[in-house]
């Protein structure tokens, strides 16, 4: 461990490769249990689990269209940009897709947001 740590330290771009897709890691785990706690107390209000996880079906399909369009997109964009430059493009993208559609907490955005957190956080792990 001390030298993996010592061999990222000296070497920057590593350390980010390893970092990126460990960041999207964290938040798609927050973002997850956060979706469930929606879904689970503010849209479905009474003791009906069966319409929770009806309504979590839209956010699952979101999340796997999302990883499909980004091992898509991924190969030829960073052939065409570079790895750097699209990592850093789906960062800016999503720094301001999560707040214009996960914001309001209304359930289509909310899907959005899905959608573009997947395709950010594949894109991290594919290229």
């Amino acid at each position: 461990m001390v030298d993996g740590l010592a061999h990222l330290r000296q070497r920057r771009g590593a350390a980010y490769a390893m970092a990126a897709p460990a960041a999207f890691r964290v938040l798609v785990g927050v973002l997850t249990l956060a979706m469930l706690l929606l879904y689970r107390n503010y849209f479905v209000t009474d003791d009906d689990v069966q319409a929770s996880i009806n309504a979590l079906v839209y956010v699952v399909l979101a999340g796997s269209i999302g990883v499909l369009v980004a091992a898509l997109a991924t190969p030829p964009v960073t052939r065409r940009i570079g790895g750097w430059r699209w990592i850093a493009g789906l960062l800016a993208g999503l720094a301001v897709a999560l707040p214009v559609f996960a914001l309001p907490f209304v359930q289509p955005l909310l899907v959005v947001a899905v959608f573009c957190v997947h395709i950010a956080a594949q894109a991290s792990r594919s290229w």
